[in-house]
């Protein structure tokens, strides 16, 4: 996928759900979201101020977490503690982790395609793999989502990371103008 091809998967197949509360920041909202990254889906969940659902353009961080983690780990009390102090925070799964679709590899021969250029394939979900290429164009698209978002100040995005996703964010905001601060 092009860049300009992922924005527009991006923006046009998102997905969010309800606002949900925080528990134990009752000044909070938490709403799960969809995305797709390389034609895989993401999860993701945006926290917030509630006051945000207002309107306005605000801060807004990615967090990345690192080898092995999921949003879950995130969620409990740093994207909580990031938004309470006036940020929007995406957090997200990467391909093949928690509530996100895993790579599917197809086992066996390729089929031909069919007059609409459909295939019935066998393939294998591949869960868990640790591959470095697949979460940079997983964070690009949680990057595009965050874009689209109405709440969100596309001139003060910046981007965190625990652990291995530390060198993810550091690669990212060296090679990309979106973002402005690690």
């Amino acid at each position: 996928f092009t860049t300009a091809a992922l924005v527009l998967g991006t923006l046009h197949g998102a997905r969010a759900e309800e606002e949900q509360e925080v528990r134990g920041f009752p000044d909070l909202a938490r709403r799960s979201v969809t995305f797709w990254s390389d034609g895989t889906r993401l999860a993701g969940d945006l926290t917030y101020p509630k006051e945000f659902a207002n309107g306005g353009k605000h801060p807004c961080l990615v967090l990345c977490h690192g080898w092995g983690g999921t949003k879950r780990h995130l969620n409990g009390q740093i994207a909580p503690r990031f938004a309470k102090a006036g940020y929007v925070v995406l957090t997200f799964d990467y391909r093949g982790w928690g509530e996100s679709d895993s790579r599917l590899v197809v086992t066996g021969e390729m089929p031909k395609a069919d007059s609409e250029g459909n295939v019935t394939v066998t393939a294998r979900a591949v869960k868990q793999l640790v591959d470095p290429l697949d979460q940079q164009e997983d964070s690009d698209a949680a990057l595009c989502f965050v874009e689209g978002e109405q709440m969100v100040d596309t001139d003060r995005i910046g981007i965190w990371g625990s652990s291995f996703g530390g060198g993810h964010v550091i690669w990212r905001a060296a090679n990309d103008d979106r973002v402005k601060c690690v």
